[in-house]
């Protein structure tokens, strides 16, 4: 019977051994698809001389008239802002769920910065990880009065963008643990009739020159000088649309 006893005994401990060296498939996170997806606004920026210019998903940057032939060359052409698309998605991850957006934008650097020679261009993507419950409710404008929308991010961080394959990037990375910077996403926003205006002010550089003080950004004072632009139907779409009333 002892015999008996002190085998059971060490049939338990090498299978306790045994456990504690077994390989467990990490817990990855499941990101849906795309809830919503913008791909197209007007850039605009008010000139000193108070001409208008604009671009494609870029707001031009603040020069002189006598320098615009400058705005698509180089580091000009990234402009004051710039994106290639937005997205919002699902995100379930360690029995939370959180949404995320992301933005895809052009960037770039100088190989040689002192002689401002080797202008690169990249691609990049910027990855805002957002608690499901602090994500706003839904956004509802009124004519021709701004709202300052600002959500609570919990982990901001950035990929170098390599197309489709962004998504298998961005799960290796949160599956090392939900790790970036916490931040305030803070959207300027306004509807003029059948159009919406709006500026992502943490797109926006401290350096950057512009025609208002950067603390103006967050202010109603933005919209006289630049924005983006699109038809508020599509705005709508993309911060609602997929959401219940």
């Amino acid at each position: 019977m002892k015999r008996v006893f002190l085998t059971l005994i060490v049939v338990l401990l090498f299978a306790t051994t045994a456990a504690a060296f077994e390989r467990e498939a990490p817990v990855l996170p499941t990101i849906s698809e795309p809830l919503a997806v913008l791909e197209s606004a007007t850039g605009w920026m008010r000139l000193p001389r108070g001409e208008w210019v604009s671009r494609e998903n870029r707001i031009p940057k603040y020069l002189s008239s006598e320098f615009e032939y400058l705005q698509d060359s180089r580091e000009y052409a990234l402009g004051v802002d710039n994106f290639g698309w937005l997205q919002v998605r699902e995100m379930q991850f360690g029995g939370q769920s959180y949404y995320l957006l992301l933005k895809q934008y052009r960037s770039g650097y100088y190989r040689y910065p002192n002689i401002r020679e080797g202008w690169t261009s990249t691609r990049r993507l910027k990855v805002y990880v957002i608690n499901k419950s602090d994500f706003p409710p839904l956004i509802k404008l009124e004519d021709r009065k701004a709202m300052l929308v600002e959500i609570p991010v919990t982990a901001e961080f950035e990929l170098l963008y390599r197309g489709n394959g962004y998504l298998d990037e961005i799960v290796a990375r949160i599956a090392e643990g939900i790790e970036g910077r916490k931040t305030t996403l803070a959207i300027n926003m306004i509807r003029v009739g059948d159009e919406a205006r709006f500026v992502t002010i943490n797109d926006i550089s401290r350096y950057e020159r512009l025609p208002i003080k950067y603390d103006e950004v967050s202010t109603d004072e933005v919209f006289r000088h630049f924005y983006y632009e699109l038809d508020y139907a599509v705005f709508d779409a993309f911060w609602n649309g997929w959401r219940e009333e």
